[in-house]
């Protein structure tokens, strides 16, 4: 998330650069053409009352064109500060603002098309994985240090490699792991909605 930001912020930075550039562009364009306009009328200018009238006509609309101008930009740039998305608003796989919300059965919400791609790619997500066999858990238990590990794999741990955490190196005996419910229904919904799991 933090790549894609700075990423973002650089490109923001540059369109920043560009339209400030392109106002100035427009901003001098408008000078000059109402500069050559003055000039054609101060050479063809016989009657010295009109011609002021003609030059300040000329330049009344010219500084209502900068004027108009100046205030489009600022709307741009108005709009500019409002830009930055809500963490809320992203989806849950791209970190980006999500334009077809959906909400799993495990009450997460995701952008639809970011679910579809990562599910397509039959990936199982990190945090439904052991720690130990980097596997799918299928009964999954929680240390009293608040790591979840399948029952299996820590069990095993414990009779071949010691009585302690893995993760934290904190005494650990087969007696204190507790089956996490919450995590268990997530890995059922899961399972339920991604048929191939069985094979992978």
């Amino acid at each position: 998330r933090m790549a894609r930001k700075k990423r973002w912020s650089v490109q923001e930075e540059k369109r920043i650069e560009q339209e400030i550039e392109l106002q100035s562009y427009l901003n001098k364009l408008l000078i000059s053409a109402k500069e050559k306009e003055v000039a054609e009328v101060t050479e063809a200018g016989s009657d010295n009352e009109k011609c002021l009238d003609e030059i300040k006509r000329i330049e009344e609309t010219h500084d209502h064109y900068m004027a108009e101008l100046n205030t489009l930009f600022s709307m741009v740039d108005e709009r500019r500060r409002k830009r930055e998305v809500p963490e809320y608003l992203c989806g849950k796989i791209s970190y980006e603002l999500m334009k077809d919300p959906c909400i799993t059965p495990s009450g997460i919400t995701y952008d639809r098309k970011d679910l579809e791609e990562h599910l397509q790619t039959r990936a199982v997500p990190d945090f439904l994985c052991c720690q130990i066999s980097f596997e799918l858990m299928r009964d999954p238990v929680v240390t009293p240090s608040g790591i979840t590990y399948d029952r299996k794999d820590i069990e095993e741990h414990l009779q071949r490699v010691g009585h302690f955490d893995p993760v934290t190196r904190q005494q650990l005996t087969k007696d204190q792991l507790i089956p996490n419910l919450a995590m268990k229904e997530v890995i059922d919904h899961f399972v339920k909605d991604n048929q191939w799991v069985d094979d992978y």
